[in-house]
């Protein structure tokens, strides 16, 4: 009887970390992990789950300056501050050089040189010049 509850006891608990670890994001980039966990882990796990980017509303200055970052791909999981824009018609301005990301989310695309290359709507900017230059023939999901 005890090899059973023993048993009951131990997958149990797998199953409860399984699912709990299921719901953190699992970062590319190091640097925004960081940044992310530092600002929002709410639960002081030293992760970032699912739950807690979907309250955030506002990412502030936290990515202010920080050079080192490639990719922020988990941008998708911050589903707050995209609501914010289709439901209440709050202007978001994100600003980044990971394009894959900008052209997902966005609905007008700014991009900027040493001056303005080009403003319009993403379907207009995939068609144009510098748009097909920096997307290139990178499938867009």
């Amino acid at each position: 009887m005890k090899i059973i509850r023993f048993l009951f006891v131990a997958i149990a608990t797998l199953l409860c970390s399984v699912s709990v670890n299921a719901e953190n994001i699992e970062f590319a980039d190091a640097k925004v992990k960081e940044l992310c966990v530092a600002n929002w882990d709410t639960n002081g796990d030293g992760e970032l789950s699912k739950a807690e980017a979907a309250i955030v509303t506002t990412l502030d200055s936290v990515f202010t300056g920080n050079t080192d970052i490639v990719s922020f791909r988990e941008f998708q999981y911050f589903t707050g501050i995209t609501e914010i824009n289709r439901e209440y018609g709050i202007t978001v301005v994100m600003i980044s050089h990971d394009i894959q990301t900008a052209i997902k989310y966005a609905s007008h695309i700014l991009h900027l040189g040493n001056k303005q290359l080009f403003f319009g709507e993403v379907d207009e900017y995939l068609q144009s010049h510098i748009g097909r230059e920096y997307v290139g023939g990178v499938q867009i999901v």
